[in-house]
This record gives structure tokens, C-alpha cells and sequence, in this order.
């Protein structure tokens, strides 16, 4: 954490930080280095196959541009798209023990 500085969030057109919000630190990817694919790994196929059922053929281009480390606490939200051609953020969780709260994956409007 001590080579991250703090995340911001998209809110009305600003970059804002606020812990109350959540609380997140961040490297930008001049920062860090990983050996992660994301294309080696299978998720784009996944992406295609539940996101683009009838668009299967569409091109889907996946960037990393930071990575984000949590705290202890995260609202809710709905991510600022960041590029005209950006349909949806991308969150890959690796395996890390942590102690109380959990994940969850919100739908609106899903029956």
C-alpha cells in the first residue's frame, strides 16, 4: 500500500476522492508491472459469450490502464466510462485472504 496514492472515482464529470465512498489506493501502469493475460486466461471468451450473445463476432479490446487496491470499504456504483468505445469495467479478483464482507455483483433490473 505505501507505493500506491490514493484512487479517485468519476462522479459528475470530476476525478473525486472520498473514503466515505470507498477506500482505495491505486498504481498507475507506469507503476507496476504484471505477467497476467487476460487474453491467455480465457476471460475474453467468457466476455463474448455472456455480454455479446448475438454480437459473438464483435471485437472486444481489453486495456488495463491501473490497479486498484481496497481497503476495507466500497459502496455500490456504476463505473464512469472512460474512452467513447468503453462498454464495461473488467474487475479480476485474485485470491487474497481477507477477514468479514464479500463481494457481490449487482444487476439492476435483473429478474
Amino acid at each position: 500500500m505505501k507505493a500506491c496514492r490514493p484512487a479517485t472515482f468519476g462522479l459528475n464529470n470530476e476525478d473525486v476522492y472520498d473514503e466515505s465512498y470507498r477506500k482505495a489506493r491505486k498504481m498507475d501502469l507506469v507503476d507496476f508491472t504484471t505477467s497476467f493475460d487476460v487474453e491467455n486466461v480465457g476471460i475474453i471468451d467468457i466476455l463474448r459469450r455472456e455480454l455479446l450473445a448475438k454480437e459473438r463476432e464483435k471485437p472486444i479490446r481489453v486495456e488495463m490502464y491501473k490497479l486498484n487496491v481496497y481497503d476495507s470499504f466500497f459502496k455500490a456504483h456504476k463505473d464512469t466510462p472512460r474512452h467513447e468505445t468503453m462498454f464495461r469495467s473488467l474487475v479480476v479478483v485474485f485470491p487474497t485472504p481477507h477477514e468479514g464482507g464479500e463481494f457481490a455483483k449487482v444487476i439492476p433490473n435483473a429478474g
